[in-house]
C-alpha cells in the first residue's frame, strides 16, 4: 500500500528518513496542496521502468501485437481459467488476468476505467 506525504510549502526544505522496509510496503507518494506530484519507488522498480520505457519508445507495440499477446496468454491459461472462472468473461492485461465477471459489459466498463481504452 502506498504511503502519502503532504508537502505544505514549495520553498521549504524537506528531509525524509526512509529504509528498505518503508519502500517494500509500496511507493511513497508526495503531495502538494492535496495533489500527487511525485512518487518514490525502490531503485530496482525504477530500473525496470526505464527498460520498459526505452523498449516501448523505440518499438511501441502495435494494437495487433498486443491483441495477439493477450490471445496467446489466454491460450496458455485456458485450462486453469475453465476451472477458476467457469461461466465468466476474463480480462487479460500484460499476460495476467486482471478482472472477471459474468456480464461482459460490466467487466468492460471496469477494465476500461482501470486501464483505459
Amino acid at each position: 500500500m502506498a504511503k502519502t506525504v503532504s508537502l505544505k510549502e514549495a520553498q521549504a526544505t524537506y528531509s525524509l528518513s526512509l529504509d528498505k522496509t518503508d519502500l517494500a510496503q509500496g511507493p511513497l507518494i508526495l503531495e502538494h496542496e492535496g495533489e500527487p506530484v511525485a512518487a518514490v519507488v525502490p531503485i530496482a522498480e525504477y530500473r525496470e521502468f526505464e527498460v520498459w520505457r526505452k523498449r516501448h519508445i523505440s518499438h511501441p507495440p502495435s494494437p495487433d501485437d498486443e491483441w495477439e499477446q493477450g490471445r496467446q496468454a489466454f491460450e496458455r491459461m485456458r485450462s486453469e481459467l475453465l476451472k477458476t472462472h467457469k461461466g465468466q468473461f476474463v480480462a487479460i492485461f500484460d499476460n495476467q488476468v486482471v478482472d472477471a465477471d459474468a456480464e461482459i459489459g460490466t467487466l468492460a466498463r471496469r477494465v476500461y476505467a482501470r486501464f483505459g481504452y
